[in-house]
């Protein structure tokens, strides 16, 4: 074997274990893009849940469903965000009845195997939540 050739193989050995490695990695967590759509569909879910949140406390306090949510950022305290975080349009919001409603929100992906099981779950694309308001103990 030549002297040049023999130099070489330890240098082409550590590049096939690198490109090993980033494939296993990509395969696992994969691309960019979709770990940037699952962390958008996770804000979305952590922003819909203050909004329940937001919405159990406004019950709690007049006894009924806000019109809309922008009611709730005019409630003492109300810092809670109505809007999609890549888009900037408002979630969607609908009365049901005296105590239920409807959350609506564009997920990029179906939710994953942590929410699956939880009333938080959903597909990708338009999806709504029908909840019930509950009454809180405020002091």
């Amino acid at each position: 074997m030549k002297p040049v050739l023999k130099n070489r193989i330890p240098g082409v050995l550590a590049l096939a274990v690198v490109l090993a490695a980033v494939s296993f990695g990509l395969s696992i967590i994969g691309p960019p893009g979709v770990q940037r759509e699952k962390k958008l569909d996770a804000r979305r879910i952590s922003d819909l849940q203050l909004i329940a949140a937001s919405i159990d406390l406004f019950y709690s306090r007049h006894g009924e469903l806000p019109e809309s949510l922008v009611m709730l950022e005019k409630e003492p305290g109300g810092r809670t965000n109505i809007s999609d975080p890549q888009t900037g349009a408002a979630y969607f919001y609908t009365r049901i009845s005296l105590v239920s409603y409807r959350l609506c929100a564009r997920f990029s992906r179906e939710s994953g195997s942590n929410e699956a099981r939880t009333v938080w779950a959903h597909n990708a694309g338009e999806f709504c939540f029908q909840l019930t308001a509950k009454k809180l103990a405020i002091p």
